[in-house]
């Protein structure tokens, strides 16, 4: 398959490391469909599903709804949310963030497998360093994210029988429009740049070219 006949499948393509998976792989021919509630920037080759994440029947429907070989399935989709332990807020927080990193990538593959075995493809999901470091209001989306490593732990087992890898990819701290707010704290900022050996966080662009690479 060349480049110019590749499929991909990507959550949460509207903004950010999805947003930039989608250019990159359109920019070179292939095509893209996009699962995600909000509208991907217009580019020709990509397609929308208009797809709420955390509906499990709505992620079903929309991959069975690709027909053709998959060259990359990539579960981009996420939300940083954060709580103490001891918020009332913190058990429904949970089941959110579970819904919406772990549930889609579980949801959409019954359906994606055998398209992603005719083109010799594979599955590549975005965790986050967080699924290592613990700090103060990280237990729903560190232990979602934490799961997002050890469900694709079992795919790269199971589909690796039939020709199709699985990787995750842990980001640190990223410029996109879920954390731009939180990062424009100039002290927030400072600290994380001072733990960061390059001292600076890293662009969309630079997690969606390590996504490619896999």
């Amino acid at each position: 398959m060349t480049r110019a006949q590749e499929t991909w499948v990507v959550t949460g393509g509207a903004s950010g490391i999805g947003a930039e998976v989608c250019k990159l792989v359109t920019g070179r021919g292939g095509a893209v469909y996009v699962l995600d509630r909000r509208a991907p920037p217009k580019r020709d080759g990509v397609r929308w599903l208009e797809t709420d994440l955390t509906d499990v029947d709505a992620v079903k429907a929309a991959a069975a709804a690709v027909v053709e070989p998959v060259t990359c399935f990539a579960h981009v989709a996420g939300a940083v949310q954060y709580a103490h332990v001891t918020d009332p807020i913190l058990s429904e927080m949970f089941d959110e963030q579970m819904s919406l990193h772990c549930r889609p990538l579980i949801a959409a593959l019954p359906s994606l497998v055998a398209r992603l075995e005719a083109a010799g493809g594979s599955v590549v999901a975005v965790s986050a360093l967080a699924e290592q470091m613990i700090y103060v209001g990280s237990t729903a989306y560190g232990a979602s994210k934490a799961a997002i490593s050890r469900i694709v732990g079992s795919l790269a087992v199971e589909l690796g029988r039939r020709g199709v890898r699985a990787n995750a990819v842990a980001p640190g701290s990223t410029i996109t429009p879920l954390t731009r707010e939180r990062l424009a704290d100039s002290e927030r900022l400072a600290a994380r740049r001072r733990a960061i050996p390059l001292g600076r966080p890293a662009e969309p662009r630079e997690i969606a070219s390590v996504i490619d690479f896999l």
